[in-house]
């Protein structure tokens, strides 16, 4: 692949951002969600990475299941 200026990412980023700023992304906002339970709190880190597993096998079975 040829290789991209910083520039030229930087207006591609940026671009991506504005077409999508009013989407919610749910693995962001899992991982704010992390950052935040592991400065805080063992225990409700615990659960949330029990909570977040949990979420994925969903989202997967709910792939699955649409996609058929």
């Amino acid at each position: 692949l040829p290789a991209i200026s910083d520039q030229d990412m930087n207006a591609y980023l940026a671009e991506q951002a504005r077409l999508h700023s009013n989407e919610f992304n749910m693995l962001s906002a899992l991982n704010e969600i992390y950052s935040y339970i592991k400065c805080h709190d063992k225990n409700t880190l615990e659960r949330y990475v029990k909570a977040r597993q949990c979420f994925f096998y969903l989202e997967y079975y709910f792939l699955l299941l649409t996609s058929s």
